[in-house]
């Protein structure tokens, strides 16, 4: 038997995802700041975020949900408890998920793994 496909998941494997998520949290935070919206008088941060996040995953409903469909779901929730309005929360799911993805840094032995699969398999390294 050989094998014909090799497959990742590439966050936490090849790279960090939770850095990229930390970096594009603090980013949304920022933009309630920018806004002057607050939770409770409290400045929104990204842990509290995260911790929407984490509560809405937690729900039954989205046990099988995409996390770019929960994320968007918190930020919703977000919005609602700082007084933000659909539009403002849109634009702070879209700049997050541009941030979450621009910000991803392969691990530095990323690539030199990928380009020993070939010699794994038995073929020639391109």
């Amino acid at each position: 038997m050989s094998i014909s496909v090799v497959t990742f998941d590439g966050d936490e494997t090849l790279w960090d995802f939770q850095g990229a998520m930390r970096r594009a949290l603090a980013l949304a935070a920022d933009l309630f700041a920018a806004e002057g919206l607050t939770l409770d008088g409290e400045p929104v941060t990204a842990a509290w975020l995260t911790q929407v996040r984490d509560d809405v995953a937690a729900r039954p409903a989205f046990a099988r949900a995409r996390m770019e469909d929960i994320r968007r779901v918190a930020f919703d929730e977000c919005g609602r408890r700082t007084g933000a309005t659909g539009a403002f929360i849109g634009n702070v799911h879209s700049v997050y998920m541009r941030a979450r993805h621009a910000e991803v840094k392969l691990y530095p032995d990323a690539m030199a793994c990928l380009r020993e699969i070939p010699a794994f398999l038995g073929e020639a390294t391109p």
